[in-house]
């Protein structure tokens, strides 16, 4: 081809042979990563006004999450324990009430094991998760 630009175009099979192998997230590096997240300037993803809590009209318009690439991570379970029955989001009133709850919602991931156990089942089957990480004793149910 008389393009002087395709010498130095990618091909499929140049960039197959170029990719790495991602770096994955540890059981240790959660609490870090979601306190960052929080402490961040994308807060809006984690925090914000949906049309559900609009709805609601119940002085709560807001919901808080967690959140690990496009997942909602769970904080619990709420009425029973099939999945229909995790809390993904928590409702708030505004940024500053939704950073409290977040805050103690990272501290559970420490200190609670009901919390750990369900986080521990969210994440092991997560690709960007390395869950021979996560302790034995938290798999296996919550």
């Amino acid at each position: 081809m008389a393009l002087s630009f395709i010498q130095h175009g990618i091909t499929a099979k140049k960039r197959k042979d170029r990719k790495s192998t991602p770096t994955l997230m540890t059981w240790n590096g959660l609490v870090k990563y979601f306190q960052d997240q929080v402490a961040g300037e994308d807060i809006q993803k984690l925090i914000r006004e949906t049309k559900f809590q609009e709805d609601k009209n119940d002085g709560y318009p807001m919901e808080c999450r967690l959140m690990f690439g496009n997942a909602n991570v769970p904080f619990g379970y709420r009425g029973g324990t099939s999945p229909e029955h995790l809390v993904k989001s928590i409702p708030c009133k505004d940024v500053e009430q939704g950073k409290k709850t977040l805050a103690e919602c990272i501290q559970a991931i420490e200190t609670d094991d009901d919390v750990k156990k369900v986080v521990a089942n969210f994440f092991k089957n997560k690709k960007t998760f390395d869950a021979t990480t996560i302790p034995k004793d938290l798999l296996g149910g919550a």
